[in-house]
C-alpha cells in the first residue's frame, strides 16, 4: 500500500497503471468468485487467479528488475500478451471482464521507461 501511495504522490503514471491493473484483476476475481463459488463450482478458482497472478508478476518485475530495464520491459509486454490472450480465450465467459485490467497493464508497459533519466551532472 505504501508503494502505491508513493507512486501516486510522485505522479508515476506507469506504476499507477500497473497498480490499477492489479486492483481491477482482484476486484473481478473476487466478484466472480462470490457469484460462482456458492453454486459449487470451485474448479474455476485457478482460472480466476490467473489474471491476478499475471498482474502481480508484472508489479514484482518492475520492483525487482529496476537495474535491468530491457528485461523488465520485455517481461511486462509478455505478461500483457498473456493477459490479453486470457481475455481472448475466455471471451465467452469471464475473459471480457478482465479487459480493463489488460488495457491498464498495456498502458503501464508502454509508459515504463527503458532508459534511466539523466542525472544533474550527466548530459
Amino acid at each position: 500500500m505504501r508503494r502505491l501511495l508513493t507512486a501516486v504522490a510522485r505522479g508515476d503514471l506507469p506504476a499507477i497503471s500497473l497498480w490499477v491493473a492489479h486492483g481491477l484483476a482482484w476486484v473481478v476475481s473476487v466478484g466472480v468468485a462470490v457469484l460462482i463459488f456458492p453454486a459449487g463450482d470451485i474448479d474455476a478458482a485457478p482460472a480466476l487467479a490467473t489474471p491476478v497472478v499475471l498482474t502481480g508478476l508484472a508489479l514484482l518485475s518492475v520492483h525487482y528488475l529496476d537495474g535491468r530495464r530491457y528485461i523488465r520491459k520485455t517481461l511486462l509486454f509478455l505478461f500483457t500478451v498473456a493477459l490479453f490472450s486470457f481475455c481472448w480465450v475466455g471471451s465467452m465467459s469471464v475473459g471480457v471482464l478482465y479487459s480493463p485490467s489488460a488495457i491498464a497493464l498495456l498502458l503501464g508497459a508502454i509508459l515504463i521507461p527503458v532508459r534511466a533519466k539523466a542525472g544533474v551532472g550527466e548530459s
